[in-house]
C-alpha cells in the first residue's frame, strides 16, 4: 500500500521544538466551517524547521491572554463576519503578547530564502513581505500591538459606512493595505505565489535561478488562488508545497538540505 501523510491533529503537536532557534509563528484555530488541514500545518512546521527556525503554533488560547481580549473580540464580533475572518483579525493580538515580538507566517507560506541568522531579530518597524498580504509579517511586541490596534480601527471605521455593497469582507489583509497606503507599516513584495515558482527558472532552461529566488523571494505562498492556477486541488497543498520546497533546496542548497525522508515520522501505511 502507498504511504501518505495522515491528516489528524497529532501531526502538529508531535513535532519537537528547539528553543535555541529563532521562532517563526503561525496561527491555527480548528473551525467547523473550514477543513482542518493538519497535514499542511505539519508540512509547514517541517519546512521551517529545516530552514533553521523553531516553528510554533498560536491559537485562540493565546489571543485570550491579551489583557483587552474581551473588548477586542467584542469589537470584531460587531463586524458580523464568520469565524474565519474573525480569527484573522484576532491572530495579530496573539503576537502582541510576545515580549520578543517576532515573525508570523501563514501556515501555507513556506520559507525559500529567510535565513534566521539574518532575519532572526524582530524588525524595529512592522513589515509585510507580501506587500501588505500577511503571508509573512513581523515586528517588535510594541509594533504588533500598534498595528493590531490600527487594523481593528480600520475595520471599525469601514463599518461606520454603508457596507451593503461589499463584495468581500473587509479582512485583516484589506486593513493592512490601508496601513501600507498610509505609510504606517513597511512592505516589500518578496512573497511568490505557488503558481509563480517558475519565475525563478531561467528563460529557455529548466534550471531554477537560485540567485533570483534568493534576492526576490522570502517565502512561497500556497494561497488557494495560486494553487488553482497551478492546477492543484486545494487538498493537495501539503504535498505540492513540500515537493516545491524539495525541488528548490535540492538545486539551490544541496540534496541533503531538504528531503521528504525527514517526513517519515509523520507517515503511516494505508
Amino acid at each position: 500500500m502507498a504511504n501518505r501523510l495522515r491528516n489528524d491533529e497529532s501531526l502538529i503537536w508531535s513535532f519537537q521544538e528547539d528553543p535555541a532557534r529563532p521562532v517563526i509563528y503561525t496561527f491555527f484555530e480548528p473551525l467547523d466551517m473550514m477543513e482542518k488541514d493538519y497535514e499542511l500545518i505539519a508540512a509547514w512546521k517541517h519546512a521551517w524547521y529545516r530552514a533553521g527556525w523553531n516553528p510554533h503554533i498560536l491559537s485562540l488560547k493565546d489571543v485570550q491572554k491579551h489583557p483587552n481580549y474581551a473588548t477586542i473580540h467584542a469589537s470584531v464580533d460587531r463586524f458580523g463576519y464568520d469565524e474565519y475572518e474573525t480569527m484573522c483579525y484576532l491572530r495579530h493580538f496573539a503576537m502582541a503578547i510576545n515580549k520578543e515580538g517576532g515573525w508570523m507566517a501563514d501556515f501555507d507560506a513556506f520559507p525559500l530564502s529567510f535565513d534566521p541568522n539574518i532575519y532572526g531579530k524582530s524588525p524595529e518597524k512592522f513589515i509585510s513581505y507580501g506587500d501588505g498580504v500577511p503571508s509573512l509579517i513581523g515586528g517588535t511586541q510594541q509594533e504588533w500591538e500598534r498595528v493590531a490596534q490600527l487594523m481593528l480601527l480600520e475595520g471599525i471605521e469601514h463599518h461606520k459606512g454603508d457596507t451593503s455593497q461589499d463584495k468581500y469582507a473587509f479582512s485583516d489583509m484589506l486593513a493592512l493595505f490601508k496601513l501600507r497606503a498610509k505609510g504606517l507599516i513597511d512592505s516589500k513584495q518578496e512573497t511568490i505565489d505557488f503558481a509563480a515558482l517558475d519565475m525563478g527558472i531561467q528563460e529557455g532552461k529548466k534550471q531554477i535561478d537560485c540567485d533570483w529566488l534568493r534576492q526576490n523571494a522570502r517565502v512561497i505562498h500556497g494561497a488557494h488562488s495560486g494553487m488553482r492556477l497551478a492546477g492543484f486541488h486545494i487538498k493537495l497543498r501539503a504535498n505540492a508545497l513540500g515537493d516545491a520546497m524539495q525541488r528548490y533546496h535540492e538545486v539551490c542548497n544541496g540534496p541533503d538540505f531538504y528531503t521528504t525522508a525527514a517526513l517519515e515520522s509523520y507517515r503511516e501505511t494505508r
